[in-house]
């Protein structure tokens, strides 16, 4: 999976910034019957913030 994010480098801190909508479906992410799947969405949101601070 490619998505398009960010990345910023503020002195020595580099912060990554990404946004994504997932199908469960395309990964095989399914759940079993009987079980409740009712308050499961199909698609889901990821966001993802990281930092990383450079040695000096």
């Amino acid at each position: 999976m490619t998505e398009k994010g960010t990345i910023t480098i503020n002195g020595s801190k580099v912060i990554v910034e990404a946004t994504m909508s997932v199908t469960l479906a395309k990964f095989e992410i399914a759940f079993e019957k009987g079980k409740p799947s009712k308050n499961i969405a199909k698609d889901i949101d990821i966001t993802i913030n990281a930092e990383h601070l450079l040695k000096s």
